[in-house]
C-alpha cells in the first residue's frame, strides 16, 4: 500500500521521493483502498508543504509495550510546518491552510475517518514551523502481522 501511494504521488509529483523504512515482512490487514488513499492523502499534503520538491520520511515500527495500539506508521516532511494554534484543527472537515477555490479541506477528515473505521487512530506527532511535520497512524494489533523479530527485539 505504501509503495502504490508512493508511485501515485511521485507521478503527480516527480521531484518528491520517499524514504520508506517499514520492514518487508510487516503487514496491514485493511481496506486496501481506503488505506493507500489515506497514504496518497499524507503524502500529497507533506509535497505540497515542501513546494512539490524533497524528500518525505516514512517509518514503520511495532510496539509491543503497546496495549491497544501495537504498530505505528510516520510520515515526516521537511516542509512549512503547522501553526501551534491550527494543529488541532487539522483532521476537521473544511479545515485547510490552502487555496479554497482548489481545497476544501476534506482530504484529513477522510483520513481521520477511514483510520478510525480500521480501529486506528491519526495524529500529528510534531509539527514545528519552518520545520517540518511528523504525521503518525497507530493500528491496533488485529490489523498487523509482523516479522519475528520485530515483534521479539522491540
Amino acid at each position: 500500500m505504501l509503495g502504490d501511494a508512493e508511485a501515485t504521488v511521485r507521478d503527480i509529483y516527480p521531484n518528491i521521493s520517499a524514504a520508506i523504512d517499514v520492514p518487508e515482512e510487516d503487514a496491514l490487514f485493511c481496506d486496501r483502498i481506503h488505506v493507500t488513499e489515506v497514504f496518497v492523502n499524507i503524502i500529497k499534503n507533506a509535497a505540497e508543504a515542501m513546494g512539490e520538491k524533497g524528500m518525505i520520511g516514512i517509518t514503520g515500527k511495532y510496539n509491543k509495550a503497546q496495549l491497544k495500539y501495537k504498530y505505528q506508521l510516520q510520515f515526516e516532511d521537511s516542509g512549512e510546518g503547522i501553526d501551534t494554534d491550527r494543529v488541532a484543527d487539522v483532521f476537521k472537515p473544511y479545515s485547510s491552510s490552502k487555496n479554497r477555490e482548489k481545497n476544501l479541506g476534506l482530504g484529513l477528515s477522510y483520513c481521520r475517518n477511514a483510520i478510525i473505521a480500521h480501529g486506528g487512530r491519526i495524529f500529528v506527532v510534531e509539527s514545528v514551523r519552518g520545520e517540518g511535520t511528523t504525521i503518525g497512524i497507530d493500528f491496533p494489533s488485529r490489523r498487523v502481522r509482523c516479522s519475528a523479530a520485530a515483534a521479539r527485539d522491540i
